[in-house]
């Protein structure tokens, strides 16, 4: 009679390794954040310098390993000022002149297919200290990984949550230059 414990480990080995390769992992933070090569510092004496505390950060979820990736609001809080610190407006004093709240209202994913498009809606709010919203501006961004920059999906979802959160700072990283441009 033929001992079936070899044939049932590698049996298990080979049903973990498929299980482990295609775990959910959150987005990052720091692929997440507008910190691209040609994304410029301003200047000390520019407008805003140093000025935007990200006070709160909401929507999103946790990502479920045995689920999809998600986008939680800590690491897009952390996204965030990574983003705001490159570009020179980003104060840790809470009593900084203005403060940056933002919600993601929607993160729209694919469940299934080779390339996977996220489509990402934020709504930013601008606050000064005495609490009026000076600004307010709501941004819809998208990013594609396809299938060539990945082979696991999970991955490739990871990737494109990524490309969309940061598309959608980078264009918000933008307007807000504008109006700090004008409010100074």
């Amino acid at each position: 009679m033929n001992n079936p414990t070899p044939q049932i480990f590698k049996a298990l080995v080979l049903l973990s390794a498929l299980v482990l390769a295609g775990c959910a992992t959150a987005a990052k933070p720091m692929n997440m954040a507008a910190i691209d090569n040609s994304v410029v510092t301003i200047a000390s004496t520019a407008p805003g310098y140093e000025s935007v505390n990200v006070a709160n950060v909401s929507g999103g979820s946790e990502t479920n390993p045995l689920w999809t990736s998600e986008v939680s609001p800590t690491d897009f809080k952390l996204a965030l000022e990574y983003s705001l610190t490159r570009r020179g407006y980003y104060s840790s004093d809470s009593e900084a002149p203005l403060r940056l709240n933002a919600h993601l209202e929607d993160l729209r994913q694919p469940m299934i297919g080779a390339s996977l498009t996220v489509t990402s809606r934020v709504r930013y709010e601008l606050e000064n200290q005495s609490g009026e919203i000076v600004d307010q501006e709501t941004i819809t961004a998208r990013h594609t990984t396809r299938f060539s920059e990945h082979l696991y999906a999970v991955e490739r979802l990871r990737l494109a949550n990524e490309g969309s959160i940061r598309e959608n700072i980078s264009q918000y990283m933008e307007h807000m230059q504008e109006r700090l441009a004008a409010m100074y």
